[in-house]
């Protein structure tokens, strides 16, 4: 959706890199090395498969235990 995208963009894990040339002109996005950061990786071939639930599972851990500091903090 539309408010994903802008929730992305805002805090700059992704960005425009393009329009695909089909009717409409729908944007291409491209991750940033901010998002590469956040998740502590180095390459986007460091994401876990999507059929690997335990990495899968450790990686929104992470993700939750640093949002909920971040609110902390705040």
């Amino acid at each position: 959706s539309s408010h994903i995208i802008k929730s992305l963009a805002d805090r700059h894990w992704v960005k425009t890199v393009g329009h695909k040339e089909v009717p409409g002109r729908p944007a291409l996005y491209a991750t940033t090395s901010e998002f590469l950061s956040y998740f502590g990786l180095k390459t986007l071939a460091d994401l876990p498969s999507l059929s690997d639930e335990e990495s899968l599972q450790a990686l929104f851990e992470k993700v939750s235990m640093a949002s909920q500091q971040t609110e902390e903090s705040n």
